[in-house]
């Protein structure tokens, strides 16, 4: 592929995203846990979700690593490795909910709930800090050029 003229080369913050996995996954799974517990609920629910939260957070930060965002691509290429990031997140966090749903006697509505919450939070977490740094790291001209100015 012959590259752009204006194509620019950009790293993505590996450290922030796995970092904003990690956090966000604890957090979720600290609450689930904690709400439970206040509520009453059945200790299997409990734990059932905080096992699901953590599944969801490995198997984004293993998604992070198979994009490899500390090799420099172009700006028009990391929208869709982002996107198969995405994808490698979704299949491994459903693989890990599953496996946790058949081969443990946790609770299923723990499981599946806990890593949906987990797995929407992590997303939301994660597309932010992918869009802000895509931001700061990309040229965008807001004014027009001087000599196609209206006089």
């Amino acid at each position: 592929m012959t590259p752009r003229p204006d194509d620019q080369t950009v790293r993505l913050p590996t450290v922030r995203l796995a970092t904003v996995a990690v956090v966000i996954s604890v957090i979720v799974g600290g609450g689930w846990l904690a709400a439970v517990l206040a509520g009453g609920g059945p200790r299997v629910l409990a734990l059932g979700g905080l096992a699901a939260a953590g599944a969801v957070g490995v198997a984004s930060v293993v998604a992070l690593f198979a994009i490899q965002p500390w090799h420099e691509r172009s700006v028009y290429v990391w929208p869709a490795v982002w996107l198969l990031g995405t994808y490698i997140r979704l299949v491994l966090a459903l693989a890990g909910a599953f496996l946790l749903y058949s081969a443990t006697p946790l609770s299923s509505r723990g499981v599946w709930l806990a890593a949906a919450l987990t797995y929407v939070a992590v997303m939301v977490g994660e597309s932010r800090v992918y869009v802000t740094s895509m931001r700061s790291m990309t040229r965008v001209e807001t004014d027009p050029p001087e000599d196609s100015a209206p006089e």
